[in-house]
């Protein structure tokens, strides 16, 4: 904490082995991948709002297949606001520099940028129920294959139902329009 501000750093590494990276039935290819990731996250909360921003990079190497070697990125901001009787309110944005996995067969090892904004309203009662609308507009550019760039518009609703303090149902419906 630095005064109001919650500060959240996490490191994250990996070690492991892929016996096939590119999912081929034949010649497969072996390798031992590490990665690293680090992720910093400022969490500035009022009285009934909040304010998020941070972001994260990663870097992956191959052993062997250093072609497949990658660096990921992203920054994010969020507000959100919580009103009294339990109607909540919430906006972001999350901006992507992304690869795509050497499995991919289309666009193996390609980068594309990712970005995507977020919308969503919500409505608690105590800790029994929750109803939730979303909207996502996730923007994909890619480096090479711009046949493969797309814009989509997602709307999702989400009902949760606690029962018992064990029993719950949820329940979710999206819709999606894609356009290539």
């Amino acid at each position: 904490r630095l005064g109001g501000l919650h500060v959240l750093p996490i490191i994250t590494l990996t070690a492991s082995h892929d016996t096939n990276i590119f999912l081929e039935p034949e010649n497969e290819i072996d390798d031992n991948i590490l990665s690293a990731r680090g992720d910093l996250d400022f969490v500035l909360p009022m009285e009934d709002f909040f304010l998020k921003f941070g972001g994260w990079a990663e870097a992956v190497r191959y052993s062997d297949t250093d072609t497949q070697d990658r660096e990921d990125w992203n920054v994010h901001a969020s507000f959100g606001a919580e009103f009294p009787g339990g109607l909540n309110f919430m906006v972001g944005d999350r901006y992507s520099q992304l690869w795509l996995d050497p499995s991919d067969q289309i666009g193996r090892g390609e980068e594309y940028l990712l970005n995507e904004l977020f919308v969503e309203l919500g409505y608690s009662i105590q800790d029994r129920a929750r109803i939730v609308a979303e909207y996502f507009n996730n923007l994909y550019e890619y480096d090479v294959s711009t046949d493969r760039d797309r814009q989509e518009n997602v709307v999702t609703g989400t009902f949760y139902w606690r029962f018992q303090p064990k029993t719950s149902a949820l329940a979710e419906v999206s819709y999606g329009d894609f356009a290539y």
